[in-house]
């Protein structure tokens, strides 16, 4: 598998997510039922992301710097997820979950 062009492509889908999913997060009409579509959405992306990761890690041919640049968009997607979910719980009148090693870098 060329890891290369999977990476180009894995980063094209993270690189967008990143700026949709937090804007689309914030709208003032968001219902319940679009954040938990969202959620789902960007969780199903993440574990493909996880899946790709997996696969990569089974190379022995892999280069560090390919490793490494799955392992920041697993981050990128792990991080939209969390942030999904915490608008589901808001929206659901719950208290946002917090994970260590995930606070906001603002």
């Amino acid at each position: 598998m060329d890891w290369t062009e999977a990476l180009i492509a894995a980063g094209e889908i993270a690189r967008q997510a990143a700026i949709d999913v937090p804007r689309r997060l914030a709208a003032k009409d968001l219902t319940a039922a679009e954040a938990h579509e969202l959620f789902v959405e960007t969780e199903r992306n993440a574990q493909a992301m996880d899946d790709l990761v997996d696969r990569m890690a089974d190379d022995p041919s892999l280069a560090e710097a390919q490793q490494r640049a799955a392992e920041i968009m697993q981050d990128v997607w792990g991080r939209l997820v969390i942030a999904a979910m915490n608008r589901v719980r808001e929206l659901d009148g719950l208290p946002p979950v917090e994970f260590l090693g995930m606070e906001d870098d603002e």
